[in-house]
């Protein structure tokens, strides 16, 4: 079902009053799109997905890649290539090893996002470029974000996630005096910025994109997890990632 209505305050010191209220809200399909506000997060009703179950984030964006030729940033070892073997993939991963290229990708770079951008021809090449958990790795994203926009082809999406660290299990420990940096996930002790929800689409409307479509894969609390519409309702509280797919403002 697809909501549209009046902002609704999304206020932290007002969460447990909110999750005691009526349980009726979105289904499994929604969306909201994410404004700052004084006084706190507002939230305004708009076209959005929510979704439970294996993998549910690593499935929409392998969803919205279109070709034929895609860039992934963060290649690795080049999971996107073998889920969407129709693409003409080219990577870029500065870690990965020599002789170890991903099976599928026509070009692999070994170099650093922002080396790339600054030695490669500008080219309107790539008809989606994607961005994996890779923001928050960097120093200035906004340099990325913008000069990515180079090598899209006319109508080109980037398609990006980035973890959500207002996540409930995050809060849980700052509320017990924690913040322990761990080897993967939101507090990857290799990430240099931390990002809701609301200063993920900040960040990408300010690196020169228009905001197409965003989706939020929710991860409750064991006891939360059979409430499926009540937690979709506060997905700054329990989405793992802020998740977007994106177009060049002038196009």
């Amino acid at each position: 079902m697809r909501s549209t209505g009046s902002l609704v305050p999304f206020e932290h010191g007002a969460i447990v009053d909110r999750l005691l209220q009526s349980v009726k809200g979105p289904s499994s399909e929604s969306t909201r799109k994410h404004e700052p506000r004084s006084g706190g997060l507002r939230v305004r009703l708009t076209p959005h997905v929510y979704s439970y179950g294996p993998h549910p984030l690593r499935s929409w964006l392998t969803d919205r890649i279109q070709g034929p030729r895609a860039l992934d940033v963060g290649c690795a070892s080049g999971f996107m290539g073998n889920l969407r073997p129709d693409v003409a993939w080219d990577g870029i991963d500065s870690f990965l090893p020599l002789g170890q290229d991903p099976p599928n990708y026509k070009r692999v770079v070994r170099a650093s996002v922002e080396n790339f951008l600054a030695s490669s021809p500008v080219e309107s090449s790539y008809d989606s470029i994607l961005l994996s958990d890779v923001l928050e790795h960097l120093v200035d994203p906004l340099y990325v974000l913008h000069g990515l926009a180079r090598h899209l082809t006319p109508g080109g999406k980037v398609v990006v996630s980035v973890p959500n660290v207002a996540h409930w299990s995050v809060r849980k420990d700052l509320l017990m005096g924690r913040w322990e940096y761990t080897d993967e996930g939101i507090l990857d002790r290799t990430h240099l910025r931390f990002l809701t929800l609301a200063t993920a689409a900040e960040l990408m409307r300010a690196g020169g994109y228009r905001i197409e479509s965003e989706y939020f894969p929710l991860s409750a609390p064991r006891g939360l997890r059979s409430f499926p519409r009540l937690t979709a309702r506060f997905p700054g509280l329990f989405s793992t990632h802020y998740a977007a797919v994106l177009s060049k403002t002038e196009d």
